[in-house]
């Protein structure tokens, strides 16, 4: 189940998009299980109903990119001394893509909404 964001104003927009960044069941369990080592900074991921939809307000996004920037920089080393079930260049490649989605929606005045199963 995993958790899309497209870039939209609303959720029935987001619905209608077909460009979207996904967290991927794996990511998002690696995250959870070392959140204690990501601290409070991640938690607006963590946060997300994965069953329902979101949608992260302009004052969000912010938020959103200063918890990618930090899963970028920590996860490596977390992944080093952990079980591999999740590729670090899959870790990268979200958080990656969702500072680009967050710097464009922000650009373009738009939001960021979340897709749940």
């Amino acid at each position: 189940m995993s958790i899309s964001f497209v870039i939209a104003n609303t959720i029935e927009e987001a619905s209608n998009n077909v460009e979207s960044i996904d967290l991927e069941d794996e990511i998002n369990e690696f995250l959870y299980e070392n959140r204690e080592y990501f601290g409070e900074d991640i938690s607006i991921l963590l946060k997300i109903d994965p069953y329902d939809d979101k949608v992260f307000e302009l004052d969000e996004l912010p938020i959103l990119i200063d918890a990618c920037i930090l899963i970028t920089n920590k996860a490596n080393k977390i992944v080093e001394s952990s079980i591999r079930r999740v590729k670090i260049e899959d870790i990268i490649y979200f958080a990656g893509g969702l500072i680009e989605m967050c710097r464009a929606a922000i650009k373009n005045n738009k939001t960021i909404v979340t897709l749940g199963d």
